[in-house]
């Protein structure tokens, strides 16, 4: 296996969070469950979908964004069985660490596999080939803690524009769950619920990004909160994987002066 797909150029694996290994779904509470199907909630999708779509974040044709795993040999793409039963599915990520995340949970130890970088207009040329294979959907940034995944037909990503509108609605949701999910963690520890907000934040960890510090951030302050050491040095190896030292350092301060900052 590519060291990529493991290590960081430092030698640093990436981190994990031990609940997080040893219970990967806890759920979410009733309150929360119901503002995601919310009006509000939808319309915030929707802002953050068309943002994404229009200058200047809309990405360039050319922008290498996409991630596609492939056989060691450089021969064969990673395909998964659709959920429905339907085409053979072409997993599709946006991130390194996302890559990282779902080799380790789904994937058999010692796999060995390369990867493949694409830009939306050489995701296009792959998936009209593989059309031709018989692999028919793709799936963006699938989570490898979900049974369950959603997946769209290759014939509607035609063209670079086609993949960049998939690619919006995809990152769409996690942006706007992850604004939901850590906004109601920080109410919930503000309010000195913090058994509940450190439950949100596992599930926003296992389910929806494993990247953003803000996640890492929320942990180790609900850490420092709860005194729980173990917690807080695992939110910390996470900012460290992201070589993010002023978020270390601000975490190592709440820990020094006892107070967690929400």
């Amino acid at each position: 296996m590519f060291d990529w797909l493991k290590r960081r150029s430092d030698g640093g694996e990436l981190p994990a969070y031990s609940e997080v290994w040893e219970r990967p779904t806890r759920g979410l509470p009733p309150d929360l469950e119901k503002l995601e199907a919310g009006e509000k909630y939808r319309a915030r999708h929707s802002a953050i979908e068309q943002d994404l779509r229009s200058t200047p974040l809309r990405p360039m044709d050319d922008a290498v964004m996409f991630i596609a795993l492939i056989g060691a040999d450089r021969k064969g793409v990673v395909t998964i069985p659709a959920p429905d039963g339907g085409p053979a599915c072409i997993p599709i990520f946006s991130s390194p660490i996302r890559v990282a995340d779902y080799v380790r949970m789904l994937l058999s130890h010692g796999t060995r596999l390369n990867f493949l970088t694409l830009s939306p207009a050489g995701l296009v040329d792959m998936l009209t080939d593989l059309r031709r294979a018989g692999v028919g959907t793709l799936t963006m940034d699938r989570c490898p803690r979900c049974n369950c995944f959603a997946t769209l037909g290759s014939e509607s990503a035609k063209t670079p524009d086609d993949v960049i509108n998939i690619w919006s609605i995809f990152k769409a949701g996690e942006l706007a769950r992850l604004e939901l999910y850590l906004s109601y963690a920080r109410e919930s520890a503000r309010a000195g619920r913090l058994d509940l907000a450190r439950q949100v934040a596992l599930e926003t960890a296992a389910h929806v990004s494993l990247e953003d510090p803000r996640v890492h951030q929320m942990l180790g302050r609900i850490a420092v909160a709860q005194k729980d050491r173990k917690l807080f040095d695992e939110a910390k190896r996470f900012l460290r994987y992201r070589k993010l030292e002023a978020a270390e350092r601000e975490l190592d301060e709440a820990m020094r002066s006892g107070s967690p900052g929400f």
